[in-house]
């Protein structure tokens, strides 16, 4: 017990299965976070004890501990800011190599293909409303 050190973690914002913001459950062992319903299978109470996601479940080794620096376990390797905003007040994210685009009442849309991504950028006004937005995503 004394070589493994408590480090907090960084929890993600956004569920891992729906990518929407909510009452998240986090798993004990990485930053992912999900909601009760969208974990497999579905949860209807918050466990009473630690819990772990499917995918820490597959991985886990008897005997091995996480080796995971502690900058990387607490989330300040990854980059957690948005893109910017559309002129109807929408936040733009990239993550896991999809455009997300997030409402303010919690509604969100992906774009994940070329064409996806070039029917978005000609609904975008790049001249002057949203010309930093899409400076973001052309440089991406």
């Amino acid at each position: 017990d004394d070589l493994i050190s408590e480090v907090p973690i960084h929890y993600d914002d956004h569920c891992r299965v729906c990518h929407r913001l909510g009452d998240l459950l986090c798993c004990e062992t990485c930053p992912a976070v999900f909601h009760l319903e969208c974990v497999d299978p579905p949860l209807v109470n918050v466990p009473s004890e630690d819990w772990q996601c499917v995918l820490c479940k597959q991985h886990k080794t008897i005997g091995v501990t996480d080796c995971l620096p502690d900058a990387e376990r607490q989330g300040l390797l990854c980059r957690h800011e948005h893109l910017g905003f559309d002129r109807h007040g929408r936040k733009y994210w990239f993550i896991a190599r999809r455009i997300f685009v997030e409402a303010e009442n919690g509604d969100v849309w992906y774009y994940s293909t070329s064409q996806q991504f070039q029917e978005l950028l000609e609904v975008l006004d790049a001249r002057e409303m949203e010309a930093p937005l899409v400076r973001e995503l052309l440089e991406m």
